[in-house]
């Protein structure tokens, strides 16, 4: 007879388990000598990872390598535990503790819309609302936004905020200076609004999401002394608001040129550095600027790097605050959780096309700014990189943090990466080639003098062809876009509509219904004076795009512009080939058409076909794949009825010697005009293969390059 099912009298009992008895502690020289067995003599080192921000990192670690991390031993009780930490209303449990408050930005152009989508994102979840101004394009800057809510008038602002209670719900207004311009409209409708329910006191939240030093790297702004009093203004303006962060330190514009996680620390404290300096200048009290400061942080795809990235940032801002008061004789300071982090989900690492694979690259980044500890987190739309995001588009981003608060209960443990060896490794690399970098700043006379000098534009380029040099050599891959392509899905007509990643080269639609009003010329603004001036012009109809003309020329006879940044997306590159093709069958009715032709063994030739066929997919090639063929007739055949613009031979190295030949005559019996590529390396087959052959395609081959000779010989012009 079986046993019944609620009989467990054959389970041992927890009493019996010893951890010390059962399983004995193994040393480290056991592991090593374990791991160096296994790896047969060959060097442990071998198993180091390197990133691309210069951060090296063992196999493993152990208990005993905490102590040589010097910051472990000053956060014992954490990086996110404050004394007294709120916990929001939709943490999943009562004892939360780590309460990240989950964003969701609205862009939507027309007001109206904005604010039926910020009150669907509120009922969906969303307890911060960002509000994404739009900034009309500026010649030769890359910072505008393309997407954005049109403000014309201080009655627009009250329409989108009309349908957000304010009080519940925290409002950070993004859009660089234009956000500090309209800072007193913002805190007008809350005070007014306070009024008609009869409330006293700040009835608004949030932030402004003006970086003074970011819009002089991204050309929003010229002029640095101007830049910093309209800072110094906007802080003065929320004197009566004291729930709102009007001092901004925005890690984006090094991140989005393309940075690693190094120089995005050591430019983000940089940049804290001279803008406490420059504000607390022009009569801003240190505990003042303090109070109202908060760091835009974006997370890539890295995951234990940016979960290390967000702790030291933590760590690293703060001995900046308190170096900086204790020089300035103010007794104000700072614990590392004190400091306020707004994560925003990486741009740069968005893809046009495979574009649902951007909802898995946005959970990975939101996890690991969770974990990181974020105060606040924005996880973009999976259609962001092409389009205004939808309605399902923004449901899933906010559902993407619902999952990982309410379903992963990653709000459960406060700073839950303390103590992990590997994290703690990660946080201490980063710190370490962090700091000197950003000591080598200051001693060469701060961010702003790197900047001028194209040091910071320089370094970050260095980073960002390496990173596009690891895509074309295929040791870094973008899922969907550069390996495992949807080879019929198309995206030009999207593009060709709108989309902050608009590649280069495709026109967005005209500027149709902005609200801006006709507007009356912007006064000269000065350094003593910058807010009070936009704001009678923003007040007697000025319109935004000549705000931010005026706010953009540079000073006469003032110091050198400052170039801007460029603001990348990696994918870009390779989605320029596939819109180049897309245009080309727009224009022709038939899209270039690729005919693999597997031959011979069938290891070879299935394992080269499947290569061939992710390879040329990057480019967006209508792909032919047949199982295999008899004979090089047959194959020359199907090249004719297939209209093929390439023929790809897939088989192996010996076999090329007579096939490649043989097919290459074929093909022109056939009087096919189409290419003739090899899958296979040119240093490996017969000489005789490689003067028959008019391209070659394997793992060595540089995959952006090999595609845009194929186009050329397509004759596809780039100018198409």
């Amino acid at each position: 007879m079986s046993q019944p099912l609620d009989d467990r009298s054959d389970i041992g009992k927890a009493a019996d388990l010893s951890f010390t008895d059962d399983f004995p502690p193994v040393s480290t020289e056991a592991w090593t000598e374990k791991i160096q067995a296994d790896l047969r003599g060959k060097p442990l080192e071998r198993l180091n990872w390197s990133s691309i921000d210069g951060v090296t990192l063992r196999p493993f670690y152990r208990e005993e390598d905490l102590n040589a991390f010097d910051h472990v031993n000053g956060i014992a009780d954490g990086l996110r535990v404050p004394s007294e930490r709120p916990t929001h209303v939709g943490a999943s449990h009562a004892s939360a503790g780590n309460a990240w408050a989950i964003r969701q930005d609205i862009a939507d152009a027309r007001p109206e819309d904005a604010a039926r989508r910020a009150e669907r994102a509120v009922a969906g979840g969303a307890e911060v609302i960002g509000i994404q101004l739009y900034s009309p394009p500026l010649p030769d800057h890359q910072a505008s936004a393309t997407t954005g809510i049109r403000i014309g008038s201080a009655d627009d602002l009250a329409t989108v905020l009309s349908s957000v209670d304010t009080r519940r719900t925290a409002i950070h207004v993004c859009g660089g200076p234009l956000a500090a311009v309209l800072l007193p409209d913002l805190l007008s409708y809350a005070g007014e609004k306070g009024a008609a329910d009869d409330i006293t006191g700040s009835v608004i939240t949030g932030s402004v999401g003006f970086d003074p030093i970011g819009s002089l790297a991204t050309g929003q702004m010229a002029d640095p002394t101007l830049a910093f009093r309209l800072a110094a203004d906007a802080i003065k303006a929320s004197s009566d608001a004291p729930g709102m962060r009007t001092l901004m330190v925005d890690a984006r514009p090094y991140h989005d040129a393309g940075a690693s996680a190094v120089q995005e620390l050591a430019y983000t404290i940089a940049a804290l550095s001279e803008t406490l300096d420059q504000v607390t200048e022009r009569g801003v009290e240190v505990a003042e600027a303090i109070r109202r400061l908060h760091v835009a942080v974006p997370i890539d795809t890295s995951y234990f790097v940016e979960i290390g990235k967000l702790r030291a940032l933590r760590l690293l801002a703060t001995k900046v605050v308190n170096a900086f008061t204790n020089a300035s004789g103010d007794a104000s300071t700072i614990d590392p959780s004190d400091l306020h982090l707004q994560a925003h989900t990486s741009r740069r690492t968005q893809t046009v096309y495979g574009a649902h694979v951007n909802m898995l690259r946005g959970t990975t980044e939101a996890a690991a700014a969770i974990i990181g500890g974020c105060d606040v987190l924005a996880v973009a739309p999976f259609d962001e990189s092409y389009s205004n995001p939808s309605d399902f588009s923004a449901r899933l981003s906010r559902n993407t943090q619902l999952i990982l608060r309410h379903e992963s209960h990653l709000d459960q443990v406060a700073d839950p990466a303390a103590g992990a060896y590997y994290i703690e490794a990660v946080t201490d690399a980063l710190i370490s080639e962090a700091w000197p970098l950003f000591q080598s700043i200051e001693d060469d006379g701060g961010l702003l003098t790197a900047l001028a000098a194209g040091t910071v534009a320089a370094e970050i380029k260095e980073v960002r062809n390496e990173r596009q040099a690891r895509l074309n050599g295929r040791r870094h891959v973008l899922v969907g876009t550069t390996h495992y392509p949807d080879a019929g899905e198309g995206r030009l007509s999207d593009v060709n509509t709108r989309g902050p990643g608009i590649p280069d080269g495709i026109s967005p639609a005209p500027d149709a219904g902005a609200s801006d009003t006709a507007g009356t010329p912007i006064p000269a603004v000065s350094a003593a004076s910058v807010l009070s001036p936009l704001r009678t012009a923003w007040t007697n109809g000025g319109r935004l795009r000549d705000i931010v003309a005026s706010l953009a020329v540079p000073p006469a006879g003032g110091d050198p512009h400052l170039a801007a940044l460029p603001s990348v997306r990696l994918s870009r590159p390779f989605e320029r080939l596939r819109l180049r093709v897309e245009a080309y069958a727009d224009r022709t009715g038939r899209r270039p058409t690729v005919l693999l032709a597997p031959y011979g063994p069938a290891r070879f030739r299935s394992a080269r076909a499947t290569f061939a066929q992710n390879y040329l997919g990057v480019a967006g090639f209508r792909i032919v794949s047949p199982l295999s063929f008899d004979d090089v007739d047959a194959a020359a055949a199907a090249a004719v009825d297939e209209g093929a613009d390439v023929v790809v031979a897939c088989s192996s190295d010996e076999t090329y010697a007579g096939f490649v030949p043989e097919l290459r005559a074929a093909l022109d019996v056939a009087e096919s005009r189409a290419l003739l590529v090899v899958a296979g390396a040119p240093d490996d087959v017969d000489p005789a293969v490689r003067s028959d052959a008019d391209t070659f395609i394997h793992r060595r081959a540089p995959l952006l390059d090999t595609l845009e000779s194929v186009l050329q010989d397509l004759g596809i012009d780039p100018s198409a």
